[in-house]
């Protein structure tokens, strides 16, 4: 894999950008204003590396992006493993019990986000850097205009830090989320023009600002909705929105990938459905911890994997029965899965059932000793008892494995990570269409078009079985076929199981409740961003955009697993809290509303 030279070089590095003192001695171990080459390429490497390396920290410190996205969702969870551990802030986050003073999973985002910016102002802020370097200047506006998406994203109400320096005591006050979205979306018109068409994997280019711009676009409505339900206006955003996803898609820069697998490899430079992505190294860059938190230690022998693990995340059960709802046949082969899932990507992103020692072609069985039944089968059931009440048993729910785990230690801590791909730009353009009822603006994006668009994503999906590969314009507006409701069982299983493909719950301790997904706006659009972008930093976005019939947002309105639905008119936990100790070191700042 190719290294990130920004994230090598400055690793140990001083930074001193600031009016220097009065040294006695030319210093040469550390750039500063006098001895900086603003034309030398190496040097501004080293200068702007922190933005890269703060970027990647912000994705995959514990409490980081995958974690705040995937984990308070739907579709994953990490569940208190009874006799492992887990649980805290993860238990919490499932439920949407959000609070300020939880403040390793509320500092996390904001403190990597907001170094990496000061670290590009830094940059930004200095006449010889911008003159000299038009396009690392354009490539760190991109960047800086990309973290504060992030933090607008999650909590709306944030400060736009100045470039240069400021006086003493000077705290940073939050703006308006108008002038929030102002500013970033200025940024990105105003520095793309400046991007390079094609960059080294890990750097900004024209095209990554246009997703960035398609997002900001794509998600207005929800971000501005003071009330529920929202008003869209003029729809014109989704016109702006689709406008930035055809430049892409007409582009011909990008192709779909012929498998879904490939967009999930550890080297992602060579491929040409990613658009953006961070750049890791299973040496001098790790970060993507999913083999590790994901998988036991007595299932790693299945991808001949020697490295941690820590045997933590699952798979939502109402998300799993989705992956079967065009399934007419079942397989009583199929691991006792007891259907045949005729969409790949289902295999591509759960390890389930009985797991195989790696080589073997599924004929060598893992098993272990585990609780206080002895040995047993290592097998993943789909069912999970609670989050905390009692919670997970060991081999209880599917495992995450769509990043690919590298043979050996390395695991998936090397993986690049793909954050923009062609098949998200199919996507904004598809559902634009479908909320305009086709586009004013760009008269080829009907609605009959957006259904071809996702169409062609989910195509390599279906290879084995095309016939179910296409959607259609009813499915797409439909509702969704996930069983929302509460699933709880609260009793904590008298035979303390590691496993347990046949039944073994009490179901008069089963809590449970049907709300279903009919009444989902777009629902099966919903469904098919849930099947192509799970683990991709989707989804709390995606249902914070999707409605029910009663005008709520699905991540308030419905209830999951163990999370439940919120009181309708209830809508600020759209906005994560600003985390206790950030309030404390800044008193410009004002906890949002509901905090």
């Amino acid at each position: 894999m190719k290294i990130n030279k920004l994230l090598a070089i400055f690793a140990g590095l001083t930074l001193v950008l600031a009016s220097c003192t009065d040294l006695s001695e030319t210093p040469y171990d550390f750039i500063t204003d006098d001895n900086i080459d603003f034309t030398d390429t190496e040097q501004v490497s080293e200068l702007s590396g922190n933005v890269y390396s703060y970027l990647r920290k912000t994705f995959w410190t514990y409490y980081g992006m995958w974690d705040w996205t995937e984990d308070a969702s739907d579709l994953h969870m990490f569940p208190t493993r009874i006799g492992v551990g887990w649980g805290d802030y993860y238990c919490a986050y499932h439920k949407h019990e959000f609070a300020a003073s939880y403040e390793n999973i509320n500092y996390v985002i904001w403190y990597h986000s907001y170094v990496a910016i000061m670290y590009a102002n830094m940059c930004l802020g200095n006449e010889g850097f911008v003159k000299a370097q038009p396009q690392a200047t354009a490539e760190l506006r991109a960047l800086r205009a990309y973290l504060y998406y992030i933090l607008f994203d999650s909590y709306r109400n944030i400060p736009i830090l100045p470039e240069g320096e400021v006086e003493a005591g000077y705290l940073p006050p939050q703006v308006t989320p108008t002038e929030a979205f102002d500013y970033i979306v200025t940024e990105l018109e105003e520095c793309v023009e400046d991007l390079p068409e094609t960059n080294d994997f890990g750097y900004p280019t024209k095209y990554m600002a246009y997703m960035t711009l398609a997002k900001m676009h794509l998600n207005y409505y929800a971000w501005f909705a003071d009330k529920e339900p929202y008003d869209e206006g003029d729809k014109s955003h989704y016109e702006e929105a689709l406008k930035y996803a055809d430049k892409i898609i007409s582009s011909g820069k990008y192709s779909l990938s012929a498998t879904y697998a490939e967009n999930h490899v550890q080297d992602l430079s060579s491929n040409k459905e990613v658009i953006f992505g961070i750049d890791l190294d299973s040496t001098e860059a790790t970060g993507c911890y999913l083999s590790a938190v994901n998988l036991p230690s007595f299932g790693i022998e299945a991808f001949n994997y020697t490295g941690g693990a820590w045997n933590g995340g699952c798979a939502i059960p109402q998300f799993i029965d989705t992956y079967a709802h065009t399934t007419t046949t079942a397989n009583s082969s199929n691991h006792k899965t007891g259907v045949l899932y005729y969409d790949s990507r289902f295999y591509d992103t759960w390890a389930y059932g009985q797991q195989y020692k790696y080589g073997t072609n599924n004929k060598v069985s893992l098993s272990a000793n585990v609780d206080s039944q002895g040995t047993v089968p290592v097998y993943y059931t789909k069912e999970v008892h609670s989050i905390d009440n009692p919670g997970a048993y060991m081999m209880e729910g599917y495992r995450y494995i769509k990043s690919q785990i590298v043979e050996g230690d390395k695991g998936t801590f090397g993986n690049d990570t793909p954050v923009y791909r062609l098949a998200d730009a199919y996507f904004i353009a598809a559902e634009c269409a479908l909320r305009l009822g086709g586009s004013s603006k760009l008269p080829k994006y009907t609605e009959a078009y957006a259904v071809e668009l996702v169409n062609k994503v989910r195509a390599r999906a279906f290879t084995d079985y095309p016939e179910y590969a296409d959607r259609t314009l009813a499915d797409l507006q439909g509702g969704s076929c996930y069983d929302y409701g509460i699933r709880e069982y609260t009793n904590a299983n008298p035979e303390s199981p590691a496993f347990s493909y046949e039944k073994v719950w009490n179901d008069a301790e089963f809590n449970k409740t049907l709300e279903g997904g009919d009444d989902i706006e777009f629902g099966g659009l919903l469904d098919d961003l849930a099947w192509e972008f799970v683990g991709e930093f989707h989804r709390r976005q995606d249902l914070i955009r999707f409605r029910c019939g009663n005008g709520q947002n699905v991540w308030n309105g419905k209830s999951w697993f163990c999370k439940p639905a919120e009181t309708k008119g209830d809508f600020h936990k759209n906005l994560y809290p600003i985390s206790q100790d950030n309030m404390e070191s800044n008193r410009a700042l004002v906890q949002n509303p509901g905090y």
